[in-house]
């Protein structure tokens, strides 16, 4: 509590400052200084953790590859100290596992799946076949690693696997799924996480490539984290602060109503209500009962379903970190290679030598408030590191938002673009916009290679941040509600930039009637993809990944 107070004793004169000071104070704190240097802060809240899940998901796990990793990391959030100090400031994000959990899709059986044999041969004849005591194969080492990032200055490895630390690690045995623990949940795990590193979810299944095949549908995995809360993203270009896309209606700031008291003048009468109409002061249960009603209000902030904020808010630290985990390239039989583009590739990849980029797309409705501080993308190169080396190749994702689903409005608006190719040379190994490179021995025979790139946001000039390279200020998404009347609705937006940057910003295509996120990884070689050198991984087995970072606020459900 920021406010106490003093305790009486018997026959003392009772003065002003034993009950009015902390309720002028406590007003103060809660109404007309809510969100500046007071208001309701994180160390006064009973639950002063935000929670969030990274939620991870292998549609086809199956013993032609046996093992898998995931890499990712948890940036701090774009204006944190540590971005600049190398470590981490007062304010930088924390990140406390507390859970980390598994499933998969057994048709509701306890019995295992078949599933493919050799990857180069045919199915197998007990694809998707239910086979009773096969779950005696179902045996999962799961771990989960850690190691100093390349993009805060350490050495980028795809070799020397001492640069990896274990941070958690547990097997789940057969048992557990023979007895119907499906789900399976590691609580208590109380794992430290931090935004300067990389970690590496690493999966193995030893005994899936047994005779016959088996395989885990629909795996998915989750860690339920926790962070202390922060204050929103606000737009005040007088401060140096830029949200893009953020309705100007009140750009994210603290709205408040002061409700004052007024305290009584040396030798007035004590009273417990104001006595009549016409007295000059309030009343001792009058005062307290204004501090009461606020709590019995329940404490306020924080944005509706509309992007619209209540006329009066007391919670200053009342955002939480966010991160969307989007599969890219993923539910594959086997790595594409050159040999297998035209026949095995999804979606259209054109005539030979497939020259064309082929695009793989990923639809997020909208369901509340979020704003984009950084987006990540992992690309993975297989076992042998056998990335696509000619300078005709590159890889290009692009973040976006767009209306259209049941709206007379059809566009789409960047959030995020970068096109690269693979280990493009700066530094120690690593692209301008590089985060880091990574080599997971995962068994005897199998190893993962991964590149993270950082997928800068678009940019107004002037208006940038130094993360993994200079990318452009967060970005606001969020639905909302029309008002063709003084004041606008929140459907007038901050001006968003583009990339790479623009000297002035421009109205957002979607005019604040976003309605989904999509997100798009193009592959492309201008040379055509069939003409790589053989055994080239074009895509990979269990696919790349996109993160989307950020913000999220509390949602109020009744406030319309």
């Amino acid at each position: 509590m920021k406010h106490t107070f003093s305790k009486l004793a018997r026959g003392v004169k009772l003065q002003t400052g034993h009950i009015y000071t902390a309720v002028v104070s406590a007003l103060a704190n809660l109404t007309s200084n809510a969100g500046a240097t007071a208001g309701v802060v994180v160390d006064q809240m009973a639950q002063p953790s935000g929670p969030f899940t990274l939620h991870l998901s292998i549609p086809d796990f199956d013993g032609s590859q046996q093992a898998f990793s995931i890499p990712f990391t948890l940036p701090a959030y774009q204006s944190d100290a540590s971005w600049s100090l190398g470590f981490p400031g007062s304010e930088t994000p924390m990140f406390r596992v507390e859970s980390i959990g598994f499933s998969f899709d057994s048709g509701d059986e306890l019995a295992g799946v078949g599933g493919y044999g050799n990857p180069a041969a045919l199915p197998s004849a007990d694809r998707n076949t239910i086979i009773f005591g096969g779950l005696s194969n179902y045996k999962l080492e799961v771990s989960l690693l850690e190691t100093l990032q390349a993009g805060q200055g350490a050495i980028a490895s795809t070799s020397d696997q001492s640069r990896y630390a274990t941070v958690w690690s547990s097997t789940i045995p057969t048992t557990a799924w023979e007895a119907g623990l499906n789900p399976v949940t590691f609580s208590e795990i109380s794992a430290n996480l931090s935004p300067l590193k990389t970690y590496v979810l690493k999966v193995v299944a030893p005994d899936l490539n047994n005779v016959p095949t088996y395989r885990f549908p629909n795996l998915n995995i989750w860690l339920n984290m926790g962070t202390p809360l922060v204050r929103r993203d606000r737009h005040v270009p007088a401060s140096g602060e830029y949200v893009q896309n953020l309705p100007w209606v009140h750009n994210g700031e603290t709205q408040v109503t002061a409700i004052t008291t007024t305290e009584p003048a040396a030798g007035s009468k004590i009273t417990a209500e104001s006595a009549t109409p016409t007295d000059a002061y309030d009343g001792v249960q009058t005062a307290l009962g204004k501090v009461d009603k606020l709590f019995r209000d329940k404490l306020r902030g924080n944005y509706n379903i509309h992007s619209e904020l209540p006329a009066d808010e007391n919670l200053t630290d009342n955002a939480g970190y966010k991160i969307i985990a989007v599969p890219m390239w993923g539910n594959l039989r086997f790595d594409i290679t050159p040999s297998l583009v035209q026949l095995n590739m999804p979606g259209d990849v054109g005539s030979f030598p497939c020259a064309s980029m082929m695009i793989d797309r990923r639809i997020i409705p909208i369901s509340n408030n979020f704003t984009v501080h950084h987006v990540v993308a992992c690309a993975n190169y297989g076992k042998d590191d056998k990335y696509p080396a000619t300078a005709t190749f590159s890889h290009n994702v692009g973040v976006g938002i767009g209306s259209g689903l049941r709206s007379d409005l059809h566009t789409y608006q960047e959030v995020a673009y970068k096109s690269w190719q693979p280990y493009a040379p700066h530094g120690a190994g690593i692209l301008s916009y590089g985060i880091d490179k990574l080599g997971v021995i995962l068994d005897d025979t199998l190893q993962d290679n991964w590149e993270m790139v950082g997928i800068p946001l678009v940019e107004i000039v002037g208006q940038s941040s130094t993360n993994y390279g200079v990318q452009g200020k967060p970005f606001f998404i969020g639905q909302s509600r029309y008002n063709s009347v003084a004041p606008d609705g929140t459907n007038v937006r901050t001006n968003v930039g583009e990339q790479p940057a623009v000297a002035i910003g421009n109205v957002p295509n979607t005019i604040g009637q976003e309605s989904f996120i999509e997100v798009r990884w193009g592959i492309q070689d201008t040379a055509g993809a069939a003409n790589l050198p053989a055994g080239t991984v074009i895509a990979p087995r269990y696919g790349n990944w996109v993160y989307i970072i950020g913000k999220t606020t509390t949602v109020t459900s009744n406030q319309e």
